[in-house]
């Protein structure tokens, strides 16, 4: 071979290998093109999801900014409420403009009773006053309130129906609470129930264990949920008591029962008396299978084939008691014997709580226990509730109708179920005007009660 000749080959050979080269080198361009593609989507779909998806940039970036303005909201709230408890402690803490409580405040402080009934001012609100309470009673539709022999002592079961055109009664002002600033109204005349005269009629020991506090859950269930009611009850001792100006520390130094019919003072020990708590009477008639203690009264006859008998003949459960008295009872305006205790007050007070011209009488709830001695000597305590009644004439008031005596005897007697509602403290007068002074419903019974 000549070398002209192998020269031509050698080049021939490397333009050979530079074509194979190019062409390598493009279809390794292709795949890395396809590649990075498929790397550069994946990239986007993440970077996306990051900045749109459901925890992404942007919606991070949307809660901080609601957490931002949570955060200053809540700063803000923090604030008035820092500015509220330093005005209420430089200022004292005062209802709101508009409100029942705050026409309640202004009275106490232009010092206006109304005593006398002619004052004018459309922005006092005096105890007495009436006020539409009963526009909020509809709203709540009807209601029928069962009240058991277990809660009576009765024998049978006694009921109250509320609606539209029954138990519909007018409301007056009774007072203020100022702690929490909410006006508390009575009803001017009792609920009546579908029977007995309207009477809750009530005696022996269920309604001293059970009775008492069902006055209260009656109110409650029938009134607590009306809207704009912060709590309903009965009315009880303390209530008459703060209205009369009497207090608690007092009721001894009033109370001068020693003087009358021989029962103990308010306070007085009672663990010298043998004999039966109400408590302790209805678990021994339990123990022996037996509801209610009407048929067993040892004074009215008993069943003397029932096996309590003899056991209650023998006086099985028999112990000293323990406690103090707790009962008292004075009269208003006038004494009911020399040396009985008594409190004077003005007229429109006395009748806010006797309404004397049409004799009603209602019960508290309130417990009450009283001390003596009976015919032959020996010491009993008599328990029961208390009651407001006009009795001869006379005005009373006091945790003195005894329905159970130590000694197992029974008494009993139908009083009126008088209810309390405490309006919130943010009730408009509007809601709640004051009114004209009402008619009040008529109520049929009259003297001590309905005996049992």
């Amino acid at each position: 071979m000549y070398k002209g000749e192998k020269c031509k080959n050698t080049k021939r050979m490397g333009k050979n290998r530079i074509k194979k080269l190019k062409k390598d080198i493009k279809g390794i361009t292709l795949i890395a093109l396809v590649v990075t593609i498929i790397v550069l989507l994946i990239l986007a779909g993440i970077a996306l999801n990051l900045t749109i998806g459901e925890n992404g940039l942007f919606t991070r970036a949307q809660n901080a900014a609601n957490t931002w303005q949570m955060a200053e909201a809540n700063e803000q709230e923090a604030m008035q409420n820092f500015s509220d408890m330093i005005d209420e402690i430089l200022n004292g803490s005062k209802p709101k403009e508009g409100t029942l409580a705050a026409m309640y405040i202004q009275t106490v402080e232009d010092g206006c009773t109304n005593a006398d009934g002619t004052c004018q001012n459309p922005n006092h609100l005096h105890i007495g006053d009436y006020v539409d309470f009963r526009s909020l009673v509809e709203e709540m539709g009807e209601k029928q309130i069962e009240v058991l022999p277990s809660d009576t002592g009765y024998e049978e079961t006694q009921t109250y129906t509320v609606d539209s055109t029954t138990n519909q009664l007018n409301w007056q002002v009774l007072g203020y609470d100022a702690e929490k600033m909410q006006v508390k109204l009575i009803a001017a005349t009792p609920l009546k129930t579908d029977g007995n005269n309207g009477y809750l009629k009530m005696k022996d020991a269920e309604s001293y264990v059970n009775g008492i506090k069902r006055l209260d859950t009656i109110c409650s269930d029938i009134y607590g949920k009306i809207e704009g009611v912060a709590e309903a009850r009965s009315v009880k001792i303390e209530d008459i008591n703060g209205l009369l100006g009497v207090e608690e520390s007092e009721i001894g130094d009033i109370d001068l029962n020693e003087n009358l019919y021989g029962y103990r003072n308010y306070g007085d020990s009672i663990s010298d008396i043998v004999g039966w708590t109400p408590e302790s009477y209805l678990n021994l008639l339990k123990k022996y299978g037996v509801n209610g203690t009407y048929e067993l009264d040892p004074l009215f006859g008993t069943d003397s084939s029932n096996p309590v008998f003899e056991a209650i003949d023998d006086g099985e459960g028999f112990a000293n008691l323990t406690g103090t008295v707790t009962g008292y009872e004075y009269t208003v305006n006038e004494e009911a014997a020399e040396g009985a205790p008594y409190v004077n007050t003005d007229e429109k007070t006395y009748n806010l709580i006797f309404n004397p011209n049409d004799g009603i009488n209602y019960w508290l709830s309130s417990p009450g226990v009283y001390a003596g001695s009976d015919y032959a000597g020996s010491g009993y305590a008599n328990f029961g509730p208390g009651a407001v009644y006009v009795d001869r004439g006379l005005g009373h008031v006091g945790c003195d109708v005894y329905t159970f005596r130590s000694s197992g005897h029974y008494f009993g007697s139908g009083f009126g179920l008088r209810p309390i509602v405490y309006l919130e403290s943010g009730v408009q007068a509007s809601d709640v005007p004051k009114i004209e002074e009402q008619e009040n419903p008529s109520w049929e019974g009259s003297g001590w009660g309905e005996p049992v």
